[in-house]
């Protein structure tokens, strides 16, 4: 399970800090903590931090299929209530911002990669592509989270959650399916 998560209007947020880089940088490692300890509260890690994105997984070293697929939605869901409450403790002058969350499930290739000079334990494959890819749809279909068909079918009540289906264009364009939860 694979959820990518990215701040939208993030060059209005950067231009906000032009002149802080110090104050920018605070900011920013204070936002990832918030995110981190939601994805860590249900039960994933946050593999690596993309600029102002971050990639988190479920589901390892051993894979707990529906328990997963509920706790990356659910991590999700927290993500976008902590944001709000982020937003809310911001002082006035400093500008709000959203974010778009992409999960995936499906087959990922887990180890030591990159060069003899730095390494990171990390993951790769299909799946990873699809859920960078939903992350990405997100702002082209106002959505906040979109989890793809392989989530859905992972899930145990699956009609606990507001899901909603986006047709076979969304489906060509990431390959999987995909729902969208509001």
């Amino acid at each position: 399970m694979i959820l990518f998560a990215d701040v939208r209007q993030f060059t209005p947020l950067t231009q906000h800090f032009a002149s802080q880089a110090e104050a920018f940088v605070h900011f920013l490692n204070d936002y990832f903590r918030h995110m981190t300890r939601c994805v860590e509260q249900h039960g994933g890690f946050v593999d690596k931090f993309i600029g102002d994105a971050l990639m988190a997984v479920f589901s390892l070293p051993q894979p707990r299929l529906e328990k997963d697929a509920e706790q990356a939605v659910l991590a999700a869901l927290m993500m976008q209530e902590e944001l709000a409450r982020f937003n809310r403790k911001q002082p006035e002058h400093m500008p709000r911002f959203t974010i778009g969350i992409g999960l995936h499930a499906g087959v990922v290739n887990a180890g030591l990669i990159g060069s003899p000079q730095k390494r990171s334990y990390t993951v790769i494959g299909n799946a990873v592509n699809v859920a960078s890819r939903l992350e990405g749809m997100t702002k082209s279909l106002g959505a906040s989270i979109l989890i793809s068909q392989a989530v859905m079918i992972r899930l145990p009540r699956p009609d606990r959650f507001l899901l909603r289906g986006l047709g076979a264009t969304t489906r060509r364009a990431v390959q999987s399916g995909s729902r969208c939860l509001v």
